[in-house]
C-alpha cells in the first residue's frame, strides 16, 4: 500500500431549541380560527481538525476548520375557516416566517508544518429571508363519494445577504 490516509476529527457543541403553540377556536355557527406560532434556534460550532498518515508514518494536522453558525426561524400562521353551505367551505389564511443563517468560517492550512490562515470569500455570512404567503380554498362535498376541492395560494419571499465580500 502506497497513499496516505486521511480523517477529519470533529469537536462541536450544538444546541438546539424550540418552542411552539398554537390555538383553536370553534364559533356555535361551526366557523372557526386557529392561530400558531413556531420559533427555533440551532447552534452548531464545529472545530474539526483534517489529519494524514503516510504508511507506517507520523500523523500530522494538514488542516483546520473552525465554523460557528446559528439558525433561527420564527413562523407565525393563521387561519379562517367558514362553512357557506352544507357540504360547503371556504378557508382564508396568511403565514409569515422569518428566517436567518449567521456563519463564521476560519480556514487554516499546513505550510511548511505550520497551520497558516487562509483566505476565504465572504466568511462571515449572514443571510436573512422573510417569507409571506397567502392562501384561500374552497372545498364542496357534492356527493358521499365526490368531494371538490380549490384553492388560490401566493408566496413572497425575500433573500439578503452581508458579509465581509457581499452585501446584497
Amino acid at each position: 500500500f502506497t497513499g496516505q490516509t486521511d480523517q477529519r476529527r470533529d469537536q462541536a457543541g450544538n444546541a438546539e431549541l424550540e418552542v411552539g403553540g398554537d390555538y383553536e377556536h370553534a364559533f356555535e355557527s361551526g366557523d372557526s380560527v386557529r392561530a400558531l406560532f413556531v420559533v427555533n434556534s440551532d447552534k452548531r460550532p464545529s472545530d474539526a481538525y483534517f489529519y494524514s498518515t503516510a504508511p507506517n508514518g507520523p500523523e500530522l494536522v494538514t488542516r483546520r476548520q473552525v465554523v460557528a453558525s446559528t439558525r433561527t426561524e420564527k413562523i407565525g400562521r393563521g387561519q379562517y375557516n367558514w362553512g357557506v353551505a352544507p357540504g360547503q367551505s371556504v378557508e382564508i389564511g396568511a403565514e409569515v416566517a422569518l428566517n436567518a443563517l449567521d456563519q463564521k468560517i476560519a480556514r487554516f492550512d499546513d505550510v511548511g508544518g505550520t497551520l497558516q490562515p487562509v483566505t476565504l470569500f465572504n466568511p462571515d455570512a449572514n443571510i436573512t429571508e422573510t417569507r409571506m404567503e397567502s392562501f384561500t380554498s374552497y372545498s364542496n362535498r357534492i356527493t358521499p363519494q365526490l368531494f371538490m376541492e380549490g384553492a388560490v395560494d401566493t408566496e413572497y419571499s425575500r433573500l439578503k445577504q452581508r458579509g465581509t465580500d457581499v452585501n446584497m
